[in-house]
């Protein structure tokens, strides 16, 4: 029990001091963010896929061919996906959106375990990054865990283990 309350005071006293999570807020999450509009056309095959592509490069309209050939839900908006941050996607497919430039798509299809994309960027704008009473919280749990761990490897590193067979 005596044991048992000595670690409880040791963790409670690396509770993390404003300084500290103002010093995390400002080097990781102080910054502006990015959010995307973008449309896509999904497909099961490369094949369709290009053959989709090929009918945008001839001018067909992109919103009408994802109506048509989308199997996607989104297909019956056009293909229109909304705005979204780039974690919110998997990581092919955000990564050929944070390659396109407004009014772009895709040069060739993008494969993800949902399928063939064929994405079009609609447009982007910043974020303000949040504020630092929206993720206090969150800082002060990050800090309290990675605390915690570094005092369990500390009593890891001076126990003196033995076993005896």
């Amino acid at each position: 029990n005596i044991i048992s309350s000595f670690h409880v005071n040791q963790l409670n006293s690396k509770i993390p001091s404003d300084k500290e999570i103002e010093k995390v807020y400002k080097e990781q999450l102080a910054r502006p963010g990015k959010q995307y509009h973008a449309k896509h056309i999904l497909v099961k095959t490369e094949k369709e896929a290009k053959a989709i592509l090929a009918e945008i490069s001839k001018g067909n309209s992109f919103e009408k061919l994802a109506k048509e050939k989308s199997i996607d839900s989104s297909g019956q908006k056009g293909g229109d996906l909304g705005w979204f941050n780039l974690g919110r996607m998997v990581r092919p497919f955000a990564a050929a959106v944070a390659q396109l430039q407004p009014g772009t798509t895709t040069p060739a299809p993008v494969q993800t375990r949902f399928g063939w994309h064929i994405i079009r960027l609609v447009e982007t704008r910043d974020t303000p990054p949040p504020s630092l009473a929206q993720v206090k919280p969150r800082i002060i749990r990050m800090l309290q865990r990675q605390r915690i761990s570094e005092y369990v490897a500390g009593l890891r590193k001076q126990a003196k283990i033995k076993l005896e067979q």
